[in-house]
């Protein structure tokens, strides 16, 4: 009789220790961030694990048959944390408790150079989020040139499954929350609408890279715009004359005649769209540009970056003089 019930007693322990093994000891030796991909299958999903830092597949692999796991593998990005144990493990992916992560929306020159760097972050591919672009410009009857204004570059927490529509309209609910906070105060001092500021702001930015020069840069457009003189931006130019990994560095006399809606040295105002998308620098140095009277700049000849301003077109040229024979000098001629 003892005998018997030390056997049971033996057993039941010998149970309990199984059980405990298979579902509450620690399963993973460090932290890990196991990306699902839609359409993976549970096998993959183990390999996986085991590749970065799953102990024990046998007892990852009973528990989940146990739990029905297999058949209920969800894709998303999941932060597995160490020492998890099969059943917490089991439980966040076959509930789909994904982890979100921050999706940094670029400044680049286009919608689909946006949408490269943006794919290359979540589980989607660049083509779709262009074409979730481009109907979306349709269903606002929008211009394709000008819907790169309709989103601000930025951080933004997401799910790394997020499908390229919800994308796109996440991107413009955080462009109307910007625009929200800003004012609209601020914007009608411009005199611009917020697609103009951000066309106005992506031709700063690629005036001037730096930031504490870009309010006295936007300043010289407005004015400007106030008196209806053409912007002569040379960076409008080189949009439209180079592609995205070889642009010009010289505007020269034959490009000013090219006859285009972005050759803002024949066409008055603004051009059709942004010439990229703009940082939210360049935005803010425009609805905050700095009041001057100062008409014309160009870059200055110690090519370090910063531009000399003028108030007349005479002294204008005397600065531009400079530049050019610099150029000349180091053999820069487009």
């Amino acid at each position: 009789m003892r005998k018997t019930l030390f056997g049971l007693l033996f057993s039941a322990l010998l149970a309990a220790l199984l059980v405990y093994g298979l579902m509450y000891r620690g399963n993973i030796n460090r932290d890990i961030v196991l990306k699902v991909y839609p359409n993976a299958s549970f096998q993959e999903v183990v390999d996986s694990m085991q590749a970065q830092g799953l102990q024990s597949a046998f007892t990852f692999k009973l528990a989940s048959w146990l739990y029905g796991y297999p058949s209920l593998v969800k894709p998303g990005r999941y932060k597995l944390a160490a020492h998890t144990n099969n059943k917490s493990l089991i439980a966040k992916l076959r509930a789909g408790n994904q982890d979100p992560l921050l999706v940094v929306v670029p400044s680049k020159r286009d919608i689909p150079s946006v949408a490269a760097v943006v794919a290359q972050q979540l589980a989607v591919d660049s083509g779709a989020i262009v074409q979730a672009f481009l109907a979306k410009a349709r269903e606002r009857k929008i211009d394709e040139v000008a819907y790169p204004c309709q989103w601000i570059p930025n951080s933004y927490e997401m799910y790394w499954t997020v499908s390229p529509q919800d994308l796109v309209q996440r991107l413009e609910k955080e462009r109307a929350r910007f625009w929200e906070e800003l004012g609209s105060k601020r914007l009608a001092n411009t005199g611009l609408t917020a697609c103009e500021v951000v066309t106005l702001a992506s031709i700063v930015q690629k005036e001037t890279a730096k930031k504490d020069e870009m309010p006295r840069v936007a300043g010289v457009y407005l004015n400007r715009l106030e008196k209806g003189m053409r912007l002569q931006a040379d960076p409008t130019l080189v949009y439209l004359l180079s592609k995205e990994n070889n642009p010009i560095r010289r505007v020269v006399n034959a490009d000013k005649k090219i006859d285009s809606p972005y050759n803002t040295y024949k066409v008055y105002g603004l051009p059709p769209g942004p010439i990229c998308v703009p940082e939210i620098t360049a935005i803010k140095a425009v609805l905050n540009a700095e009041k001057h009277n100062y008409l014309y700049f160009c870059a200055k000849e110690d090519f370090s970056g910063y531009h000399a301003f003028a108030k007349t077109y005479s002294a204008h040229l005397q600065n531009a003089r400079r530049y050019q024979r610099e150029l000349n000098k180091r053999k820069i001629y487009r």
